[in-house]
């Protein structure tokens, strides 16, 4: 994706091809599904496309590092939103496995990066990207603990539906409001096709289980879960399919987050 994105208008371009093949996976699910369905699905399209938008000018504004990190910090948000308005508690597991992650988050730091065009632009665009993405798992969340939840796939579907529309109307405007030159048109290669068909099926699917997974499991342990679980999987595949070479930074960051893991299944 990043080898395809020269541009946000070319990165929006390449989102459309992940919404429309997440959309047409699950499309067959919106007939039928109740009014809530559509409205929540519809709310979590439009956020993944604020959030996607938002993250995407944070990363070329400044330290993608620093990004990533504020933008997993989010998770806060929809802890706290089930601590308050659903009753849920942690045990004193959970929160060692939650400070864990923290700890795991700081360690993954990496000195360096592209020098900051506006600090302040940038931590406003990561700040909104750190926000939109918790209201993402607050709205799922909500849904997926509604009598409806069980209509997960027609959640889905209207989701990206909805993605997908309101990015070919963003690409549309950033067209005819921009220079040719910013607006170079994204070439769809068969590679580019390929990449964005499959990261569609794939995030559909994630989704999908997702947010089943947001209906039985404790927003404690589910969400410090997929932030270290992803965190040590990243690093895992870097080291065994790129030979990367982890520092001891990194080390440390990889065991806080296997061990976060570890206790929060407690």
């Amino acid at each position: 994706q990043k080898k395809a994105e020269n541009t946000f208008y070319n990165a929006i371009c390449f989102n459309t091809i992940i919404f429309v093949t997440a959309a047409l996976l699950f499309v067959k699910w919106i007939v039928g599904s109740h009014m809530l369905t559509a409205v929540f699905g519809a709310i979590f399209g439009l956020l993944t496309v604020l959030f996607q938008a938002f993250y995407i000018m944070a990363m070329s504004n400044g330290n993608v590092s620093l990004t990533v990190m504020i933008v997993n910090f989010s998770m806060i948000i929809p802890i706290a939103f089930s601590l308050i308005f659903y009753n849920e508690r942690m045990s004193g597991f959970q929160i060692i496995g939650i400070l864990l992650v923290i700890i795991a988050l700081l360690l993954s730091l990496e000195k360096g990066g592209k020098k900051y065009k506006s600090f302040k632009k940038w931590l406003f665009l990561a700040v909104c990207a750190s926000l939109t993405n918790g209201c993402l798992a607050v709205c799922q969340k909500i849904f997926a603990s509604g009598e409806y939840s069980v209509e997960n796939k027609g959640f889905v579907a209207w989701a990206y539906v909805t993605a997908f529309i309101i990015s070919v109307l963003v690409c549309i405007f950033l067209k005819f409001h921009k220079s040719r030159k910013e607006n170079s048109l994204l070439k769809i290669t068969p590679q580019i096709a390929a990449l964005g068909i499959s990261a569609g099926a794939v995030l559909a699917v994630f989704q999908w289980l997702n947010t089943y997974a947001v209906s039985v499991i404790d927003s404690a342990i589910l969400f410090p879960s997929y932030n270290g679980g992803t965190m040590v999987l990243s690093a895992l595949s870097g080291v065994l399919l790129l030979r990367d070479k982890l520092t001891k930074k990194q080390i440390c960051s990889v065991v806080s987050g296997a061990a976060a893991v570890i206790i929060l299944t407690l």
